[in-house]
């Protein structure tokens, strides 16, 4: 799992550890996310 914090919220990403490698990614590295979706939804509990 990656988690990826902001200055106001956190994503998180599932992504294998092959994909991690081959983009070189280690703790602490400064990365872009693009969040790619077409639909969202939201339910209040």
């Amino acid at each position: 799992m990656t988690l990826v914090a902001t200055l106001e919220s956190q994503v998180e990403s599932v992504i294998t550890r092959r994909s991690a490698e081959d983009l070189g990614l280690k703790k602490r590295d400064k990365i872009t996310v693009v969040i790619k979706s077409t639909e969202v939804m939201l339910q209040k509990s």
